[in-house]
């Protein structure tokens, strides 16, 4: 299961993502240009060397709606304050951490080795800047 879809198009892709990484800010910087085009299901993928990813993602999922775990991902940032002052039960973390792991397995099943790491939906691996590209979007 994705932690969370964003676009309302046609075109399915499947994102493994951090929200610590900058490659992966990067990518998402260019998501409101093809929202109208695409579903991205994004599922985490905290790398272990990014020492806030867990936590930035417990935030994510702590939102209660899609659109709000979209909104918080977009903005996802180690420097937020609302992040930084979000505090989880045992029984909140236990939840995202589940989540988490469910996420990695199936990257790890997948031959997720760094993100973002982007397929379609026959699970071939993607260039995300080719994928914009085929949207129009020009990446500098």
């Amino acid at each position: 299961n994705e932690a969370l879809t964003y676009g309302t198009g046609k075109d399915v892709y499947y994102l493994f993502t951090d929200p610590e990484c900058p490659y992966c800010k990067k990518f998402e910087s260019y998501f409101p240009q093809i929202e109208k085009d695409v579903q991205i299901k994004v599922f985490f993928f905290p790398l272990s060397f990014h020492k806030n990813a867990v936590a930035l993602t417990h935030y994510i999922l702590s939102n209660k709606t899609n659109d709000g775990k979209v909104k918080a991902m977009l903005n996802a940032d180690v420097n937020n304050e609302d992040f930084k002052n979000k505090k989880f039960t045992d029984a909140q973390k236990s939840k995202f951490d589940k989540m988490i792991a469910d996420n990695m397995k199936l990257g790890d099943e997948l031959g997720v080795r760094g993100t973002p790491a982007l397929f379609d939906i026959n699970g071939k691996s993607l260039s995300w800047v080719n994928v914009l590209q085929r949207y129009g979007v020009e990446v500098k």
